[in-house]
């Protein structure tokens, strides 16, 4: 959607001409799709327009609003926007949860996404595997391996996004842990067999 910003404008633009206020679905509509085909300057451009209608942004336009923060690796924004959610009282669903700790990943702390993940009252698979993530990919191997630990724990079973979360820890660790190259090895060999995989991740509880 990269040359489609003032095609955008324009239909909006011709919307009000004939009288039709651009709603929540329309103004989502724009936010995702400039977010999801990497353009998180232009989503975010029409996330603030929603906020200068009068619109209250819903989860997915606040979800959409924190991917084009970690897209455009602005932390400053993020934070604003993570204020104006507590302000508001708005939940953090497994959507925005995950978005929000995407975004603090994406930006280089992982202490933040940590934060928020430590408040969601609920944690499905997509929020463990946010959270994996965000450690993994930020040299946080021990609290990535950690956070699986708890996970299994928690009886939410991994599923191909865990382990493919979890492998970069496992490789940075194996050059620091003796032992932790036969678990990656044991990993990779199951990636196809989740039930396995547990019991692996069961056995050094």
């Amino acid at each position: 959607m990269g040359g489609c910003h003032e095609e955008a404008i324009l239909l909006l633009n011709e919307m009000k001409a004939l009288g039709f206020v651009p709603d929540i679905i329309t103004w989502n509509g724009l936010i995702t799709g400039f977010t999801k085909t990497g353009d998180g300057n232009k989503g975010l451009h029409f996330f603030f327009r929603i906020c200068q209608t009068g619109i209250m942004p819903n989860v997915t336009s606040i979800s959409s609003a924190f991917a084009g923060c970690a897209l455009v690796k602005d932390l400053k924004l993020g934070k604003r926007i993570h204020g104006y959610v507590a302000r508001n009282k708005i939940e953090l669903s497994t959507g925005v949860g995950s978005a929000l700790i995407s975004m603090y990943s994406d930006c280089g702390r992982p202490d933040l996404a940590c934060s928020v993940f430590s408040e969601l009252s609920v944690r499905d698979v997509v929020i463990w595997n946010s959270i994996i993530f965000a450690c993994a990919h930020n040299e946080q191997g021990v609290t990535a391996l950690n956070l699986l630990r708890e996970m299994v724990k928690s009886k939410v079973q991994p599923n191909m996004v865990t382990i493919v979360s979890i492998l970069p820890a496992c490789a940075r660790l194996a050059a620091l842990q003796q032992g932790k190259e036969i678990l990656c090895c044991r990993m990779s060999r199951m990636m196809r067999k989740k039930t396995a995989f547990v019991d692996i991740v069961r056995s050094w509880l």
